[in-house]
C-alpha cells in the first residue's frame, strides 16, 4: 500500500534532513547543560568546526562567557566517552553541514543586545535573534552593563528598557541601524 509517490517523498525528507546546522546537531546530541543558545554559542566561538568542538579542553571552554565549571566539565565528560564518540563517528558518515558565519561577516561580535518593543523588518524577533546570532552577535533579555545595543523601533520610548538603558549608558538603535551595521 506504500505507492512510488509516497516512497520518493519519503526519502527526499531523509535526504533533506541530511543537510544540517552544526548547533543544532550539537543541541540534538543531547549533552547535559547544552541546550540550543549554548550550542550555538560554542559552535561559533570555534568557528563551527565539530573536529575543534570534539578536542575542546576546559580551559577553551571556559574562556567562552557563559559556560561555566558545570558545563565545560559535561562538554568534557561527553566528548571522553568512547562510546559516545563510536556514534558520533556513525552519524558523520549520514549528515552534511550547513556552513554557517564566515568569520569575516561577524559584524556583531562581542556585541550583546536586548530587543523590546514591536519588530518591523523581521517577521518576529526570533528571526531577528537569528539574524544577530548570524552575525555574531549574543542576545539577552535583560538590560544590564553587559550589553551593547537595546534594539527599539521607538527611541524615545519611556519602557523600563528604554529608561535603564539611558541610565547604564546603553546606545538605543533601531532595526534599521541593526541591519546598517551588517553591511
Amino acid at each position: 500500500g506504500f505507492g512510488e509517490k509516497s516512497y520518493h517523498n519519503l526519502i527526499e525528507s531523509i535526504e533533506k534532513s541530511r543537510e544540517v546546522k552544526l548547533a543544532n546537531f550539537i543541541y540534538a546530541l543531547g549533552i547535559p547543560d547544552i541546550g540550543y543558545s549554548r550550542a550555538k554559542l560554542i559552535c561559533n566561538s570555534f568557528g563551527n568546526d565539530l573536529e575543534k568542538l570534539k578536542h575542546l579542553n576546559y580551559e577553551e571552554l571556559s574562556n567562552i562567557d557563559g559556560i561555566g565549571d558545570v558545563i565545560a566539565s559535561e562538554w568534557i565528560d561527553t566528548f571522553s566517552d568512547d562510546k559516545f564518540l563510536e556514534e558520533l563517528s556513525k552519524l558523520e558518515r549520514e549528515i552534511h553541514f550547513i556552513k554557517e558565519n564566515e568569520s569575516n561577516k561577524l559584524f556583531l561580535k562581542d556585541m550583546v543586545f536586548v530587543i523590546t518593543g514591536s519588530v518591523n523588518q523581521f517577521n518576529n524577533r526570533d528571526e531577528m535573534i537569528e539574524y544577530i546570532e548570524k552575525y555574531g552577535g549574543k542576545v539577552v533579555k535583560a538590560i544590564s552593563s553587559n550589553v551593547t545595543y537595546l534594539v527599539n523601533n521607538d527611541i524615545t520610548s519611556t519602557s523600563s528598557k528604554n529608561i535603564k538603558a539611558k541610565e547604564l549608558g546603553i546606545e538605543i538603535i533601531s532595526e534599521d541601524k541593526l541591519l546598517d551595521m551588517c553591511k
